[in-house]
């Protein structure tokens, strides 16, 4: 029974400071403390547990799962705090390995047609863009980098192999592959850039910039 007890008030917990988030001046450290407290509750009744994250993606819920959803909650909710009403945009790869969001707006799409984004992706890339500081990992189990060049890096995930993540060298922007991002992302391609080096099996017919270079 108090495992019970322990399981719905956690739930009924993270409904209402979830509801609070979302309003200018919501939860505040209050609500972070008594959330820690049931954090720490559940991890003495691991049934609890499992029936808190019942339908979760993740087959078998671990305390690690618990902690990463208990710090997207709190990360958002400063964000929040931080930003009043912050545009929050979220993602992932296929398997859900690599999760994010992005507080604050994300800059239109640009299609590169380049070699390596051909080779990377399989067609073209077709990325958004935001400051890396705005970017959070809400989940990098799986996320690894790979130095495409000797001016930039690649993030994808090392399990499912989806292709997220460019970012350059000592950079302070990371571009995101526009498919990752939860819809409706309210994006359009803006421009096409290294038009030049494109395969052969697909015309470009709409009305973007076309840039046979960068």
């Amino acid at each position: 029974m108090q495992t019970i007890r322990v399981a719905l008030k956690l739930l009924k917990h993270q409904t209402e400071l979830e509801s609070a988030i979302k309003e200018p001046g919501g939860a505040h450290i209050k609500e972070e403390q008594e959330l820690q407290i049931l954090t720490r509750q559940l991890e003495r009744f691991p049934e609890a547990t499992q029936a808190v994250l019942a339908g979760s993606p993740c087959p078998t819920p671990t305390g690690d799962h618990l902690e990463r959803s208990r710090r997207g909650i709190l990360g958002e909710h400063r964000a929040r705090r931080m930003t009043g009403r912050a545009e929050i945009h979220r993602g992932r790869c296929l398997c859900g390995g690599v999760q994010y969001q992005v507080t604050g707006p994300l800059r239109g799409i640009i299609a590169c047609h380049c070699g390596q984004c051909r080779q990377t992706s399989g067609h073209h890339v077709a990325a958004t863009s935001a400051p890396t500081a705005n970017l959070t990992l809400t989940n990098a189990d799986t996320l690894s980098w790979y130095r495409s060049s000797e001016t930039a890096e690649r993030g994808f995930c090392n399990r499912c192999g989806g292709n997220l993540f460019w970012r350059p060298i000592g950079g302070t922007t990371t571009s995101i592959m526009a498919g990752t991002l939860d819809t409706p992302t309210h994006l359009k391609i803006e421009r096409h850039i290294y038009v030049a080096d494109k395969s052969d099996y697909y015309t470009l017919n709409d009305d973007a910039p076309k840039s046979p270079g960068p």
